[in-house]
């Protein structure tokens, strides 16, 4: 039903801005051509919200309401911001729709679809403030999980024993060991050396005496 209701008002303010134009020429007479183009970009605007082009269409009322200020202008950019789901923007032309005209026959419509934006209003800014709730709940686990990984760590590096630092060569105990068995090894080969030598005479015409 909103989306008919929608509808019709458009239709509305279409027969509204056709209908503005000649009292408004009647009470400050205007330029032929700023009339001709008010309605011609009047219009290429109302084919584009038909179409449902409403980027199009807005610029199209704006524009013939710029060229010639029919209050009837106003309650079509209204209903441009209005799908366009810009709350603020609508609620400001159909009240300043109401301004220019405040005795609109379609003043009630009006009212109502204010009310509708002020609700689409507060919703928005309800799922807004949800969002950066959300938000701001991420990032503080996020920096709360950050926390706790560094403290595990810290922790880690805490209880881990330093690593030990390699002792010199000359204090293992195999070097010791190796430079023992070397020395016992000379120690072996001098004595055998020296317990196996023999005395010998030189040879004369006397024969050889073994004095052993």
């Amino acid at each position: 039903m909103r989306r008919l209701l929608l509808q019709s008002t458009l239709v509305v303010a279409l027969a509204l801005g056709l209908a503005a134009l000649t009292p408004a020429v009647a009470a400050q007479p205007a330029p032929a051509d700023a009339k001709l183009v008010s309605r011609r970009h009047y219009d290429e605007a109302t084919a584009a919200y038909k179409l449902g082009h409403f980027e199009a269409a807005l610029a199209g009322y704006e524009a013939a309401y710029q060229a010639f200020a029919a209050p009837a202008f106003l309650f079509n950019i209204a209903q441009c911001h209005l799908q366009l789901g810009r709350w603020d923007r609508a609620i400001f032309f159909f009240e300043g729709y109401l301004r220019e005209l405040p005795q609109a026959s379609n003043r009630a419509l009006v009212e109502e679809l204010i009310q509708e934006a002020e609700r689409k209003r507060r919703e928005a800014d309800e799922a807004e403030r949800q969002r950066r709730e959300a938000e701001a709940l991420r990032l503080e686990r996020e920096r709360r999980a950050a926390e706790e990984r560094e403290l595990a760590q810290r922790l880690d590096t805490a209880v881990a024993p330093p690593p030990r630092a390699e002792a010199p060569v000359y204090k293992k105990w195999w070097f010791w060991a190796a430079v023992g068995g070397v020395a016992a090894g000379a120690a072996t080969a001098v004595v055998v050396g020296t317990g196996g030598t023999r005395t010998v005479l030189p040879a004369g015409s006397l024969g050889t005496w073994d004095r052993r």
